[in-house]
């Protein structure tokens, strides 16, 4: 998994090496870079850095653009920094173009946009008082960041130590989390049980090294289920009542599981939607009653969808087809 700390070169300097430190120690095998931004950050021919720091100023504002919430129109926007003078604008990452919507900052509140942290793609750690570099702005341009849980990012108080360590295990419990079940779905969707680290390195755009890293926390066993069908056939166009029963192979901690079926239109009496517990004293087997109306012969197709509560959502198995005999 790769990073990026975004920081004030002079400023911010020791604070980076802070933080730099601390995601190296509490997430292991990521790779994370320090990138510098110009105190004034002033862009012009004359600055020899000033190509590189466009370049490095691109990144964070096309970050941030995905990291919040405002007018879908106004999402094209640009960031202005500007001197105590006003005569001079200088374009946060992009040249002056036709773009004509921008967010403006002062050069004394860059402070205010950094240090920031993008992991995965995502820019996940800003300073808390973010809103105040574009205070001029408020009621012009209404915008707010999206929460962490839903791709956006955290308002962190770079003045406290504690803030910072407790943001940076929130943020590795978040992506933990989001990569676990891209990983376990993958392997269930293969039905596999060994881990292809380059296959799930290629799909999740995450190093091999930070998946071999965190292995234990990333991949879960899915669970899987046998399938019985205990009615016999079943008569076309006369209502059968059906008994499936499920039997549980898979040894985790998935004690419960809410089961829908999906079947042919108008062959269901009712919507079946049932609440199933699994009891390793009764060996993990649970069974699903119904009533249907086959309408076709031979056969009838069945569709069990499985949910879960959100803590167990990793153990998730896949859809489930079943074919029911259907005579005359």
């Amino acid at each position: 998994m790769n990073g990026e700390i975004f920081f004030l070169k002079e400023s911010q300097a020791q604070l980076c090496q802070y933080i730099y430190d601390l995601i190296n120690a509490q997430i292991p095998g990521i790779d994370i870079a320090r990138t510098a931004i110009d105190d004034q950050y002033k862009i012009n021919d004359n600055y020899p850095d000033s190509k590189l720091m466009h370049d490095c100023a691109s990144r964070y504002l096309e970050s941030f653009k995905l990291a919040i919430m405002t007018d879908p129109a106004r999402r094209n926007f640009d960031v202005s920094v500007h001197e105590d003078s006003d005569a001079y604008y200088y374009y946060l990452g992009h040249d002056q173009t036709e773009i004509k919507t921008f967010l403006s900052v002062h050069q004394n509140k860059l402070n205010c946009l950094f240090p920031a942290i993008i992991i995965w793609d995502r820019m996940v750690m800003v300073p808390h008082l973010i809103s105040k570099a574009f205070q001029e702005d408020q009621g012009t341009f209404p915008w707010c960041p999206l929460p962490l849980s839903n791709k956006g990012t955290l308002l962190v108080d770079y003045q406290s130590e504690e803030a910072i360590k407790n943001a940076i295990t929130q943020v590795f419990s978040q992506l933990k989390k989001e990569l676990s079940r891209i990983c376990s779905r993958y392997l269930a969707f293969c039905e596999t049980e060994q881990a292809a680290f380059s296959e799930l390195s290629t799909l999740t755009g995450v190093s091999v090294r930070f998946l071999e890293a965190n292995k234990h926390e990333l991949i879960y066993e899915f669970t899987q289920f046998s399938c019985q069908v205990l009615t016999n056939q079943v008569t076309v166009n006369k209502r059968s009542h059906v008994i499936i029963k499920l039997q549980k192979t898979t040894l985790n901690s998935l004690t419960s599981i809410v089961v829908q079926l999906r079947a042919p239109a108008n062959t269901l009496h009712s919507p079946v939607v049932q609440y199933l517990q699994f009891n390793s004293q009764d060996d993990n087997i649970a069974t699903l009653e119904f009533d249907i109306t086959a309408k076709v012969v031979p056969y009838c197709p069945l569709e069990l969808i499985f949910s879960l509560d959100e803590q167990l959502v990793d153990f998730s198995p896949i859809p489930m087809q079943i074919i029911l005999d259907v005579i005359h």
